[in-house]
């Protein structure tokens, strides 16, 4: 009987939705509907959970991404479940620049917990990398879509 409880108790933690320490916003690179080499990084570490929207805005770094908060502004992305939640979060802090890392110089993003409202599973809270560096001078994206500005036709150049 204990064994039969012990196994039970297993599977009940096992089948609750993942908590805020296992969902991770991804808003660049990493997203799944990207599919840049990056998501290859995320793949074999979670699943998609939802599509969601946070109160932020982005900029374009220089070959990605990076958002600030802040009111007002809406940055779009996707949540991951991670399946290993600290294994996970140490290797995409290393890929992402973390703030505390090995090379403080070098750090671009901190992360921080975000609330996300989902499509499906309403307002919950996420990790998130947030850009750390001055920011001022980089292009805003407008709509806050990475996807979308990654995919939108280049402007015409002027003729010479």
């Amino acid at each position: 009987r204990r064994y039969g409880r012990a196994m039970a108790k297993r599977k009940a933690a096992r089948a609750r939705p993942a908590g805020p320490g296992h969902l991770l916003f991804v808003y660049g690179t990493l997203r799944r509907d990207l599919r840049a080499p990056a998501w290859d990084r995320l793949r074999p570490l979670g699943r998609f959970f939802d599509y969601g929207v946070i109160g932020a805005r982005m900029f374009d770094v220089g070959g990605y991404p990076g958002i600030i908060f802040c009111d007002g502004a809406r940055v779009h992305g996707e949540v991951f479940a991670l399946t290993a939640p600290a294994v996970a979060l140490a290797q995409l802090d290393a890929y992402e620049g973390v703030e505390g890392g090995p090379q403080p110089w070098a750090a671009q993003y901190r992360r921080e917990t975000a609330t996300v409202a989902t499509r499906r599973h309403g307002s919950i809270a996420t990790w998130a990398y947030v850009f750390i560096r001055p920011h001022d001078h980089y292009p805003a994206i407008a709509g806050g879509d990475y996807v979308r500005y990654c995919r939108a036709p280049l402007p015409a150049s002027p003729p010479e």
